[in-house]
């Protein structure tokens, strides 16, 4: 990593390169050679922390990138594009990964004798080969376990969790050189899966940015094929907001085929993040989820104006009003009439307090006779609404399965859609309020 500080009375340049358990550090006046010094730690962990310390205090004193987002990331190890794309083509070829594994090896990269190991290991167990496997992966030390998590597949990155759990509210935390190190790896050049939790928790909008434009400098991000914003246990929806998505995203990893997005609005005393997803345009999308507490009228409209043109699947959560829904079944007039996303074929419309008004107009739309499976959970439906759906079953020529969980059906109601439709999963109906056996909620309401 290189920054720099100019400022009218400074001209200065510091430099850092993070390498297992140490780091080299160049210092001095831009244009000249510097200093130079080399810090060596006991483990890659504490190498780690020391360095991330050290970039969190230079960008305290005013340090930045120089021309940031304008040039692509220098790779941080031998690289060979044609060996690389044709992993991306052929992700099923153990042949072209042995490949990939003798060139890395002849440069003297441990991924490459990692690719080996593994391969062998998915052939046949030994322990030797086992305990060799366990001992290059902590030599690469590609990111703390406090940090996320790394599913393999034949030595190279098949899936990335990233979650801060060292310490979410630190705000001195710089994700940046993590990120450089990961998506720069040899590793990291086939990569299928992003999943993203909290990485900051008051600034988890600009670290995304920060992730959109370091991965958009890899051409493995072109073909990453699936992607999942907010992917969190234990946190209330509406404490969470990924921030502006739509248009980074797509610009980054413009041949998705799954998009997750999980997110609220978040508010505190320092300002509000909204969450929006317009400008999305993924010509190879087939399964958007957009999970949210707070649909509302302007995000439907970004959504029909979405460029998804081989979406087939498609699940939706609303929310409720308390935190600022406004829409109603009026507002899915696009999707319900066919025009949106003409080959849906898979349709979720959870999470709504006005689910009720959805299972009224789905059997009179165009969109039922494409359907191979319906999800209204999580919602409002009761008895009351069973009949409407149970009368226009036969519009729904295709379904195979419809989901009306975590709803307040009975087990007549539940019957009566069992004996209409080939397969209802109708678990964990909730309960009426005993204080008002009237009052119907979402599951998923903050």
């Amino acid at each position: 990593m290189r920054l720099e500080l100019k400022d009218g009375k400074s001209n200065k340049f510091w430099e850092a390169e993070l390498t297992r358990t140490w780091f080299d550090v160049r210092w001095g006046r831009i244009g000249s050679e510097g200093q130079k010094k080399r810090q060596r730690f006991p483990t890659a962990y504490e190498a780690r922390q020391a360095y991330e310390k050290l970039v969190a205090e230079k960008r305290k004193k005013g340090y930045r990138e120089p021309g940031k987002g304008a040039a692509p990331a220098p790779p941080s190890g031998p690289r060979d594009e044609k060996l690389e794309a044709a992993l991306r083509a052929r992700p099923d070829d153990q042949a072209a990964y042995l490949v990939f594994s003798d060139f890395l090896q002849g440069a003297g990269e441990p991924t490459g004798e990692l690719i080996a190991v593994q391969v062998a290991l998915a052939k046949k167990k030994n322990p030797a080969l086992a305990k060799r496997e366990q001992a290059l992966l902590k030599s690469l030390a590609l990111l703390d376990a406090d940090l996320g998590a790394l599913t393999f597949r034949w030595g190279l990155l098949d899936s990335v969790r990233l979650e801060n759990s060292r310490d979410w509210m630190d705000e001195t935390f710089d994700v940046r050189p993590v990120l450089q190190k990961l998506f720069g790896s040899p590793a990291c050049v086939a990569l299928r899966e992003l999943k993203v939790g909290v990485l900051r928790w008051d600034h988890q909008e600009k670290d995304l940015e920060t992730l959109f434009e370091l991965a958009g400098r890899h051409a493995w991000a072109k073909s990453l094929e699936r992607l999942h914003l907010g992917d969190l246990d234990n946190v209330d929806m509406a404490h969470h907001s990924i921030g502006t998505v739509g248009k980074p995203l797509s610009a980054a990893f413009p041949g998705l085929r799954s998009l997750v997005l999980h997110s609220g609005e978040k508010s505190w005393a320092g300002g509000h993040q909204t969450f929006d997803f317009s400008g999305l345009v993924l010509p190879e999308l087939r399964h958007l989820v957009i999970e949210t507490c707070s649909m509302n009228k302007r995000r439907l409209k970004e959504l029909w104006a979405a460029k998804l043109p081989k979406l087939e699947g498609l699940t939706l959560w609303f929310g409720s009003d308390e935190h600022g829904v406004d829409c109603g079944v009026e507002h899915l007039a696009p999707l319900l009439e066919g025009k949106a996303f003409p080959h849906l074929k898979h349709l979720g419309l959870a999470n709504a307090e006005f689910e009720p008004e959805i299972a009224a107009a789905l059997p009179s739309s165009k969109l039922a006779p494409r359907l191979e499976s319906l999800d209204l959970s999580m919602g409002t439906l009761d008895d009351s609404h069973v009949d409407r759906l149970v009368a226009g079953a036969k519009a729904f020529k295709k379904l195979k399965t419809l989901d009306v969980r975590e709803n307040f059906l009975s087990k007549k109601g539940i019957a009566a859609l069992a004996e209409a439709f080939a397969h209802v999963d109708a678990e964990e109906q909730k309960a009426p309020w005993e204080d008002d056996p009237a009052y119907r909620y979402v599951s998923v309401g903050e």
